[in-house]
């Protein structure tokens, strides 16, 4: 009994002794932890270094005297910069008058447009019997021009209104403010004239006439030379792909196209009618002349672009003819060399299925040579295109691909071949035909 008690006595500590880890005289055989204040204080060490800021050389002050100009993305300075965009111009009758850039008597750019286009229209029966005229001012030091007709005043021009950059002078910008009030008052007078709005509107209904006349003549003439083209097409007799009649497919899209052609040269020839029409009214003539400018450079545009896309195109389709010769070299070769005895090199299925293979691939290189020489192949909507073309592609070939590696294991094995008797699972019948995708039987 007292030997049994002493054993419990000494395996009590033992039970319920637990290891204690002293940090200040780390274990060989523990790994060492370390404290969370201390990982933090590492990475916010790391952080210094790596965000402080690298040491600069000193630089000379600017000299006495002079002073930085700052500019922004398009190369000018920011103050004029932000005095273009604070300015405001005067347009009346659709004419622009004078553009106002500086504020006078807490007035503000499009302020002083407002007022002065109510001055305007409050005088503008006088102008039908009195011309404008200018007299020299001066508001708050500043000197400038005041347009007036008779007493009724009308606005005020300064020099802080004019655009350095360009180089205006007050008195050619105030010449030029008068010439386009003439103007509007000429038009005016000829605006209220019975005689001048009826010539204005016999001219705009003979024009109206005559535009409907060549839309019906463009829609009949459009249409006779597409069925020509077609039938042209049509007669054509190289236009097959393997067993594929193209002719149909190439009439059918000559003949869009020849549609699409009248279509555009019709709405050309509106914009024309438009423009006419709008000349012949005072009010909307700078609107006619806006628009047939607009209309010479965009027709101007389109020649140059063609003009410049023809060496691309003549090249691509250099490209597309070489392509064509070598196919048509490559398919004879390989014809002639794909027999159905052992005399060939190739058998009359691998050769047949060879020319097809070979023709893509030709096409293929052919088609990559030839696209950067395209029209529009380096914009980033053709880009975009591309690889949108691109991804479908590869997304929904996956089981085409399998098929593919399939039908050349079977092809250039030899293990299956044209004229032999086969079962697979419940489908059994001879082979009449084998291609990459499909095998015909009977």
């Amino acid at each position: 009994m007292r030997r049994s008690a002493w054993r419990r006595q000494a395996d009590a500590p033992a039970a319920t002794a637990q290891p204690i880890l002293d940090s200040s005289r780390p274990s060989s055989h523990a790994p060492t932890i370390m404290k969370p204040s201390a990982l933090l204080a590492f990475l916010l060490m790391l952080g210094l270094l790596a965000f402080a800021p690298c040491p600069v050389e000193a630089q000379e002050e600017p000299a006495a005297g002079s002073e930085a100009i700052l500019e922004d993305a398009s190369g000018e300075p920011a103050a004029a910069t932000a005095e273009r965009s604070a300015e405001a111009t005067l347009v009346w009758w659709n004419r622009p008058l004078v553009v106002f850039r500086s504020t006078t008597t807490q007035l503000g750019p499009k302020a002083r447009v407002a007022d002065a286009l109510e001055k305007i229209e409050a005088a503008s029966d006088a102008l039908l019997e009195k011309p404008v005229t200018t007299e020299p001012a001066e508001v708050e030091d500043d000197t400038g021009l005041r347009f007036v007709i008779g007493d009724e005043y009308l606005f005020t021009l300064l020099e802080s209104d004019l655009d350095e950059l360009e180089g205006e002078e007050l008195a050619e910008v105030g010449k030029q403010v008068l010439a386009t009030f003439e103007e509007i008052r000429a038009g005016r007078i000829e605006q209220g004239s019975a005689k001048a709005i009826a010539t204005a509107v016999t001219r705009s209904l003979v024009a109206t006439l005559i535009l409907v006349v060549a839309l019906i003549a463009l829609r009949f003439i459009t249409r006779a030379v597409a069925r020509v083209v077609a039938g042209w097409i049509k007669k054509f007799r190289r236009l097959h792909l393997a067993r594929a009649d193209l002719r149909p497919h190439f009439a059918s899209l000559g003949e869009q196209l020849l549609k699409i052609a009248g279509f555009l040269f019709g709405l050309y020839l509106f914009c024309l009618w438009v423009a006419f029409v709008f000349h012949q009214f005072p009010l909307t003539e700078p609107l006619g002349f806006a628009f047939t400018e607009r209309l010479k450079d965009f027709g101007f545009g389109l020649l140059k672009g063609i003009a410049a896309s023809i060496p691309g195109l003549v090249t691509a389709g250099l490209i597309l003819l070489i392509a064509r010769w070598v196919a048509r070299m490559t398919d004879r070769v390989i014809r002639s060399i794909g027999r159905d005895d052992d005399t060939g090199l190739l058998a009359s299925d691998t050769a047949k299925a060879t020319r097809r293979i070979a023709a893509a691939c030709i096409w293929i290189f052919g088609i990559v040579l030839a696209y950067p020489y395209l029209p529009g192949s380096g914009s980033d909507a053709f880009k975009g295109i591309s690889v949108l073309l691109g991804l479908m592609v590869s997304l929904g070939s996956t089981g085409m691909i399998n098929q593919v590696m399939s039908g050349f294991v079977l092809l250039y094995s030899g293990s299956v071949r044209t004229g032999e008797y086969v079962k697979v699972g419940e489908i059994e019948g001879t082979v009449t035909e084998m291609g990459l995708l499909a095998a015909c039987r009977t």
